[in-house]
């Protein structure tokens, strides 16, 4: 009997778990230009001093540095690329400039979210030869 009752609190202990973590509000995964500036201005909030996205804050930083990474590594496999950011590049100012090139572009909003990046990137950090 004591070992139904533990069961039966442990289970309703979870199932609280659960539905607390259902009722958050889900991010949409980064496809577009438009979604991926919406999870970087929250970059921006967090600088100010304001609330922000966690999940999304998160979510920007993850995909600008992928996108950074897989760049680096074809580059440095050969493959001649138009970006050619200063090592001392922060993560910070790939962000802004990213979120500077897509508020003068809104008619890029549409396209995938690594081919903004590099446009982005191409048009700070071009490759001088």
């Amino acid at each position: 009997m004591l070992r139904t009752a533990c069961f039966m609190l442990c289970l309703l202990g979870f199932s609280h778990i659960a539905l607390a973590e259902s009722t958050a509000p889900a991010m949409p995964n980064i496809t577009t230009v438009a979604l991926l500036e919406h999870a970087c201005k929250q970059v921006e909030l967090a600088e100010d001093g304001k609330e922000i996205n966690e999940a999304a804050y998160g979510l920007c930083f993850g995909y600008i540095r992928g996108v950074k990474n897989s760049y680096d590594v074809q580059q440095k496999n050969g493959v001649k690329g138009k970006i050619c950011t200063p090592p001392n590049a922060t993560w910070r100012q790939l962000i802004v400039s990213f979120l500077r090139w897509a508020k003068r572009t809104p008619q890029q909003h549409s396209a995938l979210a690594w081919v903004g990046l590099i446009n982005a990137w191409a048009a700070d950090y071009p490759c001088m030869e």
